[in-house]
């Protein structure tokens, strides 16, 4: 009888630990993101249990936070009676500002049943000013030489207005131009781990030793640059590499400085293209330093020759600098950067997800307009048609920019242009969505060229293309080929996390 009540003892313990092991624990959330960067003095985790039993309810839970800096656990909450699994608050750790932790957690079930720990997950505790230690805004002109009219005024009728055309005629045109920067430094350690805080105003894309850095468009993501400019964090151990490497930025316009020039809604600056940077490479050995944007950098003149968020963007891809992100680069021409004085606004760390290429879509229709067509076109778009033009039809309307994969002669370029819907001749009509946007690409004819635009975007569903043949069509001409053009639905990568269904249909 007693070997019976030990087996059927043991037989409960297996049985309870199988159930252990079967509840799990995910997506953990620090201020309801992952992985986020905080500015609480006191953040609120949150996780998800998932059990393969219907039923099963979390009773209690267990947290524990260690200080990644320091190596050790420096708070344990101890086992917690509590079903809440959301905004749990970390008042009693005491934790620390600017510094970086990890953190655990697991639950107990109705059955007083522990589960296994979950897998860490990371926050960070950081203030503005110690993200950014040390650095400066820099850039190609400040904004009093750029001479950049103040104020919000200027939208609408006021930009008719003599006034309004004299002073932002008087803008220094270096004042909208989009730069390159960049910055060298050497590793002669083993990395721990590093981290960039960037935040490039209105747009940037970051990249280190020549590879971009994430895949975000857009960043940071628009704000009242007089309350609120936003950063972003980057953990960059894996591309810092041992010996010389090399940071490089690309600046554009975005909605912090529109000076117009085809279709505008209004016209504001808060300050010409602006960078404000920091990285801090942590070594094995307990030592580590950091690489700031100040007066060391260098900046020149990028491929990107127009840009604006309204009115669309033009690149002349044989202006491209190979290696120009690369330690060992020639920067002698290069030209030394300037300090700018500090956007009104607050710095703080971007919580939301970034704006990705979410979706991609591929032609469903090609259209060759005729020369009767053209003729009518130009007068109903006011704007001069080539006649090599052709419509296409991607199926979906969305708000994005097209891709295009091209090949052709050094020099040659290719126009553009999207709408939402087509004339009665069958050309795009930005009439109602405003006119003129569109994306030009010089060729540099070194083979296959991929290019998209990176700082202006547009809702559209057709794209007319000018200066350019389909890959299969005839080309007596001899005019650049594309092997590939797609539309890019551009949106919030915010992940999907609940779906419901409804019998009220």
């Amino acid at each position: 009888m007693n070997y019976r009540k030990f087996l059927i003892a043991a037989l409960l313990v297996m049985s309870f630990a199988v159930q252990a092991k079967d509840i799990t624990i995910t997506r953990l959330t620090c201020e309801m993101q992952e992985g986020l960067v905080t500015t609480s003095d006191v953040p609120r985790l949150g996780w998800q249990m998932s059990s393969p039993e219907n039923g099963t309810r979390q009773t209690a839970y267990e947290i524990e936070v260690r200080d990644v800096w320091a190596g050790k656990v420096v708070w344990n909450s101890g086992k917690v009676k509590s079903a809440q699994s959301q905004l749990v608050s970390c008042a009693d750790a005491a934790l620390e500002k600017d510094r970086h932790y990890t953190w655990r957690v697991r639950v107990w079930d109705e059955a007083d049943t522990p589960s296994a720990w979950s897998a860490p997950s990371d926050f960070s505790i950081l203030t503005s000013e110690a993200a950014f230690a040390g650095s400066e805004w820099i850039g190609a002109i400040t904004r009093k030489d750029a001479h950049l009219p103040e104020g919000r005024k200027y939208h609408g009728s006021e930009l008719k207005k003599p006034e309004a055309k004299a002073a932002w005629a008087a803008v220094d045109t270096l004042a909208k131009k989009s730069i390159y920067l960049r910055r060298e430094f050497h590793v002669a350690k083993k990395v721990k781990d590093a981290t960039a805080y960037v935040c490039g105003l209105g747009f940037y894309e970051f990249s280190l030793n020549g590879e971009k850095v994430g895949d975000s468009e857009f960043a940071p993501l628009w704000s009242d640059y007089d309350k609120s400019v936003y950063f972003n964090t980057y953990d960059v151990t894996s591309q810092v590499k041992k010996g010389g490497n090399a940071v490089g930025v690309l600046l554009g316009n975005g909605f912090y400085n529109v000076q117009g020039g085809r279709y505008r809604k209004l016209q504001i600056s808060f300050g010409a293209p602006t960078l404000r940077f920091r990285m801090v490479v942590n070594y094995e050995d307990g030592t580590s330093e950091t690489i700031v944007s100040g007066k060391d950098w260098k900046y020149d003149f990028s491929p990107v020759l127009f840009n604006c968020i309204y009115g669309g963007e033009d690149y002349d891809a044989r202006r491209e600098q190979k290696g120009w992100n690369m330690f060992g680069f020639k920067e002698q021409d290069w030209r030394p950067v300037v300090i700018q004085e500090a956007p009104k606004g607050v710095l703080r760390p971007q919580i939301a997800q970034p704006v990705k290429i979410m979706e991609r879509y591929d032609i469903r229709k090609v259209t060759k307009l005729t020369a009767e067509q053209i003729t009518a076109a130009c007068k109903s778009t006011k704007r001069t048609v080539d006649p090599s033009a052709f419509v296409l039809d991607m199926g979906q309307n969305l708000a994005g920019f097209p891709e295009i994969t091209v090949r052709g002669k050094k020099g040659q370029k290719i126009t553009l242009l999207v709408s939402e819907s087509l004339t009665d001749e069958g050309a795009c009509n930005q009439r109602q969505t405003g006119r003129q946007h569109y994306y030009e690409y010089t060729l540099k004819g070194e083979g296959v060229e991929t290019w998209h635009p990176r700082f202006s975007y547009y809702g559209f569903r057709y794209i007319q293309v000018e200066g350019a043949v389909l890959k299969g069509q005839k080309n007596p001409l001899r005019l650049p080929v594309i092997q590939k053009i797609q539309s890019c639905f551009v949106y919030n990568s915010a992940p999907k996390i609940s779906t419901f269904e409804c019998s009220n249909r």
